[in-house]
């Protein structure tokens, strides 16, 4: 294939790419990401592989080998010239379709088969990054799922890309196009997702100096006086990973009003106000497992992704890219025992990050150790940097504007996904909204975390979000 132009990834990318390729040497798995989608009806395969290839060409990162410069030691998506003619090839190789309408454990099938191509052996040098799975349901319903690297794009721009998809299955569908199920919804065409090479910049307006200040602020930790001791739920669990775990709930809306109307309860106000409660409720559930267990912590340490502050926002952003921050919130075993107390050291600790533009020096960071060499990059994250301090992942994302409603001619009913996390913690919790549901995955590494575990885990953090323990 000849190549041509070159889509540096950005710095977050360029974090992720380091982290992908860390866990490679660790544990022989990279960092991929999933989305599940659920829709009614059942939708025409050649219709849904022909509308990947027209999203893939349309957004060639997609289907781009990434390549190290060998001048410059950094990384970077390698479009190829005929990008047409490459996105045909590569959505052949990236689609695959299983009609289990007819089969009587066709539900318990697609389970197997998704934990079978969970592939965590990506090949980054060759492409294409994306993965569609389609598989026909008993009770009329059918399952979409997209596998990814995480380095090429977050959960936002991967509704960009289903909505993408949506967009070029309708253009072939024409306006004459048949009924394919009677609820399938009528949308307009929505208009196209910006180009690939159109990416954000975080830190525009900020001059040099600016940067660089923001950035020396990134390494500043205030004192916190004695340094807890902190444990893990497991012995040193850093053991090659053999398959990923994965478990999902799924809350109606009935539910969720009353987990809306308790988070509004408990939870001190503000913005972010049901991700800050979800946060409590996994750090709740951590202390209860910690407590089943009889290992003592001073501290539990879990993630908080968000969206940085921008000064030039785009409503439609690109398809590649992660755009996200991530403080690490740390609550203290005397207070995860209370719901409201933990609130309480969420909103103090959220409120400190965001006056001190912690988000932007974070962003700094990441942004200065985007001019390393790839090798430079793999020594920075040897260093001691907190990571594996956490006891757990966590994120809650919400939907894009326009929200996808229909794929490939079909109504959607749901979509969640998720992703793992290195060992040790090796469990991911990720919640999700859609409509007025809500969903939450927990994706852990298998053997490290054993699935008796896992399954607790979810189950404690259910028993946390509906408030009946």
């Amino acid at each position: 294939m000849t190549l041509s132009r070159r889509i540096p990834l950005n710095p977050c990318d360029y974090l992720y790419y380091a982290h992908h390729r860390m866990l490679e040497r660790t544990t022989r798995a990279g960092n991929l990401a999933y989305m599940m989608l659920d829709a009614e009806g059942h939708a025409d395969p050649d219709l849904v592989r022909e509308a990947l290839a027209a999203a893939m060409a349309a957004h060639p990162v997609t289907i781009a080998p990434l390549k190290v410069s060998i001048l410059t030691g950094r990384p970077s998506w390698r479009i190829p010239r005929s990008p047409d003619a490459a996105a045909r090839r590569a959505a052949a190789e990236a689609f695959t379709c299983d009609d289990l309408h007819s089969a009587p454990d066709g539900h318990d099938r697609v389970e197997q088969l998704c934990r079978q191509r969970y592939h965590f052996h990506w090949n980054l040098a060759t492409g294409p990054q994306v993965r569609l799975e389609q598989y026909a349901l008993p009770g009329d319903r059918t399952r979409f799922r997209i596998t990814w690297p995480h380095l090429m794009m977050d959960a936002e721009g991967a509704q960009w890309l289903l909505l993408e998809i949506s967009r070029q299955s309708q253009i072939l569908l024409g306006p004459n196009r048949p009924d394919m199920h009677q609820s399938s919804p009528t949308v307009p065409l929505q208009p196209p997702v910006p180009p690939d090479d159109q990416a954000i910049d975080v830190l525009a307006g900020h001059s040099l100096a600016q940067r660089l200040r923001l950035f020396r602020r990134g390494f500043s930790r205030p004192a916190t006086g004695e340094r807890p001791v902190l444990r893990p739920i497991l012995p040193d669990r850093r053991v090659i990973l053999e398959s990923f775990g994965l478990t999902h709930r799924l809350w109606e809306p009935s539910q969720v009003a009353a987990i809306q109307a308790n988070a509004k309860r408990v939870t001190p106000p503000g913005p972010a106000l049901y991700a800050r409660h979800l946060a409590a409720c996994v750090v709740r559930a951590l202390h209860r497992i910690y407590g089943e267990r009889g290992i003592q912590t001073d501290a539990y340490l879990i993630t908080f992704p968000m969206r940085p502050s921008l000064e030039q926002t785009l409503r439609i952003r690109p398809i590649p890219g992660n755009y996200l921050v991530s403080p690490v919130l740390r609550i203290g075993r005397n207070t995860a025992g209370d719901t409201r107390a933990i609130g309480e050291e969420i909103v103090r600790q959220l409120e400190s990050y965001r006056t001190t533009q912690g988000d932007l020096a974070q962003w700094a960071v990441v942004w200065a150790a985007s001019f390393s060499r790839a090798r430079l990059y793999d020594l920075l994250l040897r260093l001691p940097m907190g990571f594996e301090s956490l006891m757990s992942g966590f994120s809650f994302y919400g939907e894009i504007t326009p929200p996808i409603r229909s794929f490939a001619g079909l109504k959607v009913l749901n979509f969640w996904g998720g992703g793992p996390l290195g060992s040790p913690p090796g469990w991911n919790p990720v919640f999700s909204r859609f409509a007025d549901r809500l969903n939450l995955s927990l994706t852990w590494n298998r053997p490290a975390i054993p699935d008796d575990l896992a399954h607790r885990y979810a189950q404690l953090i259910e028993e946390e979000v509906l408030g009946s323990p």
